[in-house]
């Protein structure tokens, strides 16, 4: 295998995503659209009395900093195995983990616990609002806490032309609306050079959808996995 592949998603993430690539024989190039900043948690945000802890990305426990101490003895519901291997380095005694997806993930926490539970939900300012509907609908009571927001990165020209270097892109790994929608802007501004783009959901693809001339690839999955799988030569029908 060859050829470039721009990976847009934040630090630490990226550099995971490089190696992986890399093994892969693929020559990666981080130029992180977003980036996650910490959130000062208000005083009073953790209720004095709930049952669990509910998690969907690794970001809101590598940003909740003391935070944890203080909740780390009850059961922590992790959406998959990575923000789960985190919540056990984080302290949590008691760790389930999902299956990467936040709708399974309220599936699991509503048949462990009782009607009438309170989930300490620990996330970012911009989130989907599927974990904490699915479990309002249940009779339980989610208490969302943010513990950081997300935020574009910008480059100068200057900056991006000694990043992305010469000649196109085999592809663009898009893991947010965000970084998506910059991506267009990038595209469109003749910045930057691909003919094909790999997105992590449908909804990730929606601002790419007006570009002409690219092949918009959906992964089957919402987990990097079925991302890099793309990448593949079966995947491209070789």
């Amino acid at each position: 295998m060859d050829g470039r592949i721009l990976v847009t998603r934040p630090q630490p993430a990226a550099e995971r995503t490089s190696e992986r690539l890399a093994a892969m024989g693929f020559t990666a190039v981080e130029l992180p659209l977003t980036q996650t900043v910490a959130l000062p948690v208000r005083a009073g945000a953790i209720p004095a009395e709930f049952d669990a802890v509910a998690v969907t990305s690794e970001n809101a426990l590598l940003h909740a900093g003391d935070t944890l101490s203080s909740i780390r003895e009850k059961p922590c519901f992790a959406v998959g195995a990575r923000t789960a291997a985190r919540a056990r380095v984080c302290g949590f005694t008691t760790v389930i983990e999902g299956p990467g997806d936040a709708a399974a993930l309220a599936d699991i926490v509503i048949g462990a616990t009782k009607a009438q539970a309170t989930i300490l939900f620990l996330c970012g300012r911009d989130r989907l609002d599927r974990l904490e509907t699915a479990l309002s609908t249940s009779g339980r009571r989610p208490v969302p806490v943010e513990t950081y927001d997300t935020q574009d990165v910008s480059y100068s020209a200057e900056t991006l032309a000694e990043k992305l270097g010469e000649g196109a892109f085999a592809a663009v790994l898009l893991y947010s609306v965000r970084a998506a929608a910059r991506c267009a802007e990038l595209i469109s501004n003749r910045q930057l050079s691909t003919d094909r783009l790999i997105c992590l959901s449908p909804r990730i693809s929606k601002p790419v959808t007006a570009l002409t001339g690219l092949r918009i690839e959906i992964a089957p999955a919402s987990t990097e996995a079925a991302v890099l799988a793309l990448l593949l030569p079966a995947a491209k029908g070789a």
